[in-house]
């Protein structure tokens, strides 16, 4: 018995030629943004603790025991990574721009007479003994070169320059610290 493959094999070949493959393209797109985290502050809490009225008769500043360190500190950046970042302060004022008033002066209970001042104290910043200004009009800059993402400056209670007396009370005081970087 003799096989013809030759016709289902022509078959097969003409059915296989009979489906075509059908293709189309579509565009493929992606977006997005690669971004870097902004720059934040964390600034320590500051205890001032107790101080004495008699420290303030003699001297505008009490003995340096009762003055206070604290680092502001860059959050999520790198300052070796910026090419500028500085620091302002602003804040209710007394008697002086470097000299913070307490927070309900002139309310009963709030001690009379005192306010807070606030100087540089980092060296790999540039300053030291600097009094701060608390009406935005100057900045204390980072040395991005030091790689030191912390600024210090030193906190104490002072007797306000204009005022006429002093009084025992609460000496509490607020300021707001704004980062300016590139």
């Amino acid at each position: 018995m003799k096989i013809n493959l030759a016709t289902p094999l022509l078959m097969m070949a003409l059915s296989l030629t009979g489906a075509s493959a059908h293709a189309q393209a579509f565009p493929l797109t992606m977006t997005g943004l690669v971004t870097s985290p902004s720059c934040g502050l964390t600034v320590d809490a500051i205890a001032l603790g107790d101080v004495p009225l008699a420290e303030f008769v003699s001297s505008s500043l009490p003995a340096a025991r009762y003055s206070k360190s604290f680092d502001v500190r860059l959050q999520n950046c790198e300052v070796s990574s910026l090419s500028a970042a500085s620091l302002k302060f602003s804040g209710t004022i007394t008697g002086s721009t470097s000299v913070l008033a307490l927070t309900n002066m002139n309310s009963p209970g709030v001690a009379v007479g005192i306010g807070v001042q606030i100087t540089t104290n980092d060296a790999q910043h540039g300053s030291t003994g600097t009094p701060v200004k608390f009406d935005g009009s100057e900045s204390y800059a980072f040395r991005p070169a030091s790689g030191k993402s912390s600024y210090t400056f030193l906190a104490s209670y002072i007797r306000s320059p204009t005022a006429p007396s002093r009084a025992p009370g609460t000496a509490n005081a607020t300021a707001t610290v704004t980062l300016t970087y590139s």
